[in-house]
């Protein structure tokens, strides 16, 4: 059991605040292409290796940006063959509306942390847009929902009915209103965004029902090789508590329709990408090798993506738009 705690905080970006332990520490600010590891006390969003490819479920402003309806689905399993691993599902609907100058979207996950902890998040995601000039696209996003987090301690811990203390422990379930913020600029080539997730949170208020307050930053570039292969690079960090992430990548895409791709986080894990679109369907996966503390016991995670991107009539789609489309 400690071995699998003390694991299970520390690795690839996830942190469980267990009842034994009081919250320690305050938030941090952002900090991005910095990189270090460090002990973590408090519960986070996942970190997707996907995350590229829909956004708004970590930044609200990411909701429409693109010039088609996108419907995005991903499911990750995490340190394969470890008992009780983490598993989540995640769904992110959105689209752009021209005559309102909007985004408007649908966001939720499902994250079963594997220490008996579950979390439900579903969230309504806008996004106002501001073209500056022929060439920029500046995005302020807010979501706005619900969140409920379970704590079930059967199977989990040894409750022993004679401790004061963990014979106390019983299945608990909190549900509260939670608030996201984000901004976004980008251009057909450059994109970068920042974001905070948790708002409402405050950095005393963490618990074991109560997930933190998280930072979100990325910048991305595509270059053009040829009229048929683009090099898109990319880096992105996250702080929630006392620690902060930083992942780099790298991927190619052919004929705007297949790509391979990896991604490093130092000390942490590094990932390879694979996907195609095939009509208006996307399918991808990647494949996380563990490289820090959970490495010994458990070093493969999985990620399947299935994505829609429904074109919707020439007459309404804005040929002229800046947006950065990865695609």
């Amino acid at each position: 059991m400690k071995n699998f705690e003390t694991v299970f905080r520390k690795e690839n970006g996830r942190a469980q605040k267990t009842p034994f332990r009081e919250f320690r520490g305050v938030f941090l600010a952002v900090v991005l292409m910095l990189t270090a590891g460090t002990s973590v006390s408090a519960q986070n969003d996942v970190l997707l290796t996907q995350q590229w490819l829909s956004r708004i479920n970590q930044n609200p402003a990411a909701t429409g940006n693109s010039d088609n309806i996108d419907i995005f689905v991903l499911a990750r399993r995490q340190w394969t063959g470890f008992d009780n691993a983490p598993l989540t599902q995640t769904l992110n609907i959105h689209n752009y509306f021209q005559r309102i100058r909007s985004g408007l979207g649908l966001t939720a996950t499902h994250d079963e942390t594997g220490v008996g902890n579950r979390v439900i998040n579903a969230k309504l995601a806008y996004a106002y847009h501001v073209n500056l000039g022929e060439k920029w696209l500046l995005s302020l996003g807010l979501s706005a929902g619900i969140l409920q987090n379970t704590f079930d301690p059967s199977g989990h811990f040894y409750i022993d009915a004679g401790d004061p203390l963990l014979g106390t422990l019983e299945k608990k379930s909190q549900l509260d209103p939670d608030f996201d913020f984000g901004i976004e600029l980008s251009s057909q080539r450059f994109l970068f965004g920042a974001s905070v997730t948790h708002i409402a949170r405050l950095p005393d208020a963490a618990t074991t029902l109560k997930l933190s307050q998280q930072y979100f930053g990325y910048v991305s570039y595509k270059q053009p090789v040829g009229e048929s292969f683009d090099l898109i690079a990319g880096v992105r960090g996250t702080n929630f508590d006392e620690a902060y992430f930083v992942d780099f990548s790298l991927t190619g895409m052919l004929l705007k329709k297949y790509w391979i791709g990896a991604m490093f986080r130092p000390d942490n894990a590094v990932a390879g990408m694979i996907g195609m679109q095939i009509g208006f369907v996307r399918l991808g996966y990647s494949y996380d090798y563990s490289m820090g503390s959970a490495a010994s016991l458990a070093k493969n995670s999985h990620e399947i993506m299935l994505s829609f991107k429904i074109g919707k009539p020439k007459r309404v789609i804005n040929t002229k738009s800046p947006r950065f489309i990865e695609e």
